[in-house]
């Protein structure tokens, strides 16, 4: 496991913001993250970010008479390569539209559903099991209470339904949610109403909730960014509510021991942040942006890739690159891969 890749100033995706991954391209859709954007009154077009994860060259989507508004606290789903959006707010004027963007046309539409949509929202989570998409939580007014129920939409009949369970963790601001296989995992984020050290699950087969005790430590974390990778769970960074301090710690969760624990990557990390966004690529998380500081109000500029898995070939690579070391005795195709490597703009390869 090896940080590899670090962008310095990538002046893109600095606030938090859903991600999709399809075929060597992630998508990305929101704000500009132009701070002149983000503070006006301009209800233009939402804007579509499309990185190529060999070269990590960021594009920009053309707007179109079709592409909807932009908006933040929004959610992104990917199902059969297409992209399907729900919620969001621009000034607390929630959007009440399901959105779906063709990820191999690059076309917009609004598909027709059927059965009772949950109420508009932001800050909702949101994932596909098998061809079901379910909505989490979500805020849908200023200072109101967070949504404690459960929505599905069936992506092939498009139909709308509630998910009624037994039993119910807490939903709240900052809660951690991660999907595996059938089993659905939340801690505890933000929230203020249940213990550090407890963890709930939801079996979607028996569509019910067991909650258990963390065991050993607990990452006392807010604002981290969550993901899975095959059987686990992890979160990085996030703000500490005791110290009010910045973390850039990667924290590990087993589903089947039920402990948490650092891991250390090699290579140079990330410095500590919060809010950041992240993604998993087949073997690589995809880390982009944060809050490093209160003061830092759009973020830090900086993009990190950290390899789960990395080849022979790629530690061999990195190392070329980062010592300068000649490519004279390297055969031709490990030095044509150098040489396009290091010519990546603004890439900074941390030592192997």
């Amino acid at each position: 496991m090896n940080w590899t890749v670090r962008i310095q100033d990538y002046d893109i995706l600095r606030i938090r913001r859903p991600f999709v991954y399809v075929d060597g391209t992630i998508f990305s859709f929101g704000f500009s993250d132009d701070p002149s954007g983000l503070l006006s009154d301009d209800r233009g077009p939402m804007d579509v970010y499309m990185m190529n994860t060999n070269n990590y060259e960021m594009t920009v989507l053309p707007h179109s008479d079709s592409t909807p508004l932009k908006r933040s606290g929004h959610s992104a789903v990917l199902y059969d390569k297409k992209v399907y959006i729900w919620g969001g707010e621009f000034g607390w004027d929630l959007f009440p539209e399901l959105l779906c963007f063709d990820t191999e046309s690059s076309t917009w539409s609004e598909p027709a559903t059927t059965g009772t949509p949950p109420t508009s929202c932001r800050h909702h989570c949101a994932f596909v099991i098998g061809k079901i998409m379910y909505i989490l939580g979500g805020l849908n007014e200023p200072g109101g209470p967070f949504s404690q129920e459960i929505f599905t939409l069936d992506l092939e009949s498009m139909q709308w339904g509630e998910l009624v369970t037994e039993g119910s963790p807490v939903f709240d601001v900052g809660t951690w949610v991660c999907a595996i296989d059938s089993k659905v995992y939340v801690f505890l984020g933000e929230s203020y109403y249940t213990s550090w050290n407890e963890g709930s699950c939801l079996d979607m087969h028996s569509k019910s909730w067991r909650h258990f005790q963390v065991r050993g430590w607990y990452p006392q974390l807010m604002l981290s960014a969550p993901f899975s990778y095959k059987e686990n769970i992890y979160i990085f960074g996030g703000r500490c509510r005791l110290s009010k301090t910045n973390c850039n710690d990667l924290c590990r969760f087993s589903p089947a021991t039920k402990k948490w624990e650092v891991v250390k990557p090699a290579g140079d990390a990330p410095r500590p942040r919060h809010l950041s966004s992240c993604i998993v690529c087949e073997d690589r998380l995809f880390l982009f942006g944060g809050i490093v500081n209160n003061f830092e109000m759009f973020g830090c500029l900086d993009f990190h890739v950290l390899d789960f898995s990395p080849s022979l070939r790629t530690l061999s690579l990195m190392a070329v690159i980062y010592y300068n070391l000649s490519l004279q005795h390297l055969p031709i195709s490990l030095r044509s891969d150098a040489v396009d490597m290091s010519g990546i703009t603004g890439v900074r390869f941390t030592p192997p």
